[in-house]
């Protein structure tokens, strides 16, 4: 399926906003590594830019989620406003208000919204280099206002549902672009979405008969990956028929 690249915002010396104690880079690592356990549960390959408290440059984050060569990228943050309890609710940023970054943090915002956060809506933010460089559909999602009590007590209160609206957002958006029902996340076969890179990464839950490919979820990933992928299913679908043909009556 879709690798997705989950980035915690901030890290090491830089604590992102403070409030009482409280710290951005703390929360939303926790919440991250949540995030991503739910998605690699679901089938989908999850790459973090931190796994622990340390600093990376926004730069050095976009240049790993290239290198990787992510599908989607989900940046996770928390927000703060000029003066303590002056705003509340979720916010998602995107480069561009259309397209496939803009529909993930739709997904992303009505699942925490129904989880009781005021949804602020997608925005564009040019001047944000995750969002300006990521050679992907990429979103920072603001998750409630670090200095607003009310949001805080719902971040604590319904963390594990959070972090699950998150991922569900994220999984809508992927088995959307990849044709896979969204009860289940499962189907004859899954693929994503053409990405930035020119190609297309599919996997089948099917045997392959002839050891031509191997056996259950092999993916096909590379400059040609979608045509291999398309003659893979047409000769699937082919042997199929045969199969059926020659079974017994």
């Amino acid at each position: 399926m879709a690798l997705v690249v989950i980035d915690a915002g901030h890290g090491g010396a830089n604590p992102g906003a403070v409030y009482g104690g409280r710290r951005e880079k703390d929360d939303v690592l926790a919440l991250s590594m949540e995030v991503g356990n739910i998605l690699e549960r679901n089938g989908v390959d999850v790459y973090y830019t931190r796994t622990s408290d340390v600093y990376e440059s926004p730069a050095q984050k976009t240049e790993e989620a290239n290198a990787v060569r992510g599908d989607y990228f989900v940046s996770i943050h928390r927000n703060s406003s000029p003066y303590p309890n002056q705003y509340t609710g979720v916010e998602s940023l995107v480069y561009n208000r259309y397209g496939e970054a803009a529909r993930l943090a739709e997904n992303i915002n009505a699942r925490l919204e129904e989880l009781g956060f005021a949804n602020q809506g997608v925005n564009e933010r040019k001047d944000l280099v995750v969002l300006s460089g990521s050679q992907m559909p990429a979103v920072l999602t603001e998750v409630g206002f670090i200095n607003s009590d009310s949001d805080n007590r719902l971040f604590d209160e319904r963390f594990n549902d959070i972090a699950k609206a998150i991922a569900d957002g994220i999984l809508a958006t992927v088995w959307s672009s990849c044709g896979v029902a969204p009860e289940t996340g499962r189907g004859k076969w899954s693929g994503g979405g053409l990405s930035f890179w020119g190609w297309r990464r599919f996997s089948w839950e099917s045997p392959d008969p002839g050891g031509l490919m191997g056996r259950d979820r092999r993916s096909l990933r590379g400059p040609y990956g979608w045509q291999a992928a398309l003659l893979w299913r047409s000769w699937q679908a082919h042997w199929q028929r045969r199969s059926w043909k020659s079974t017994p009556e």
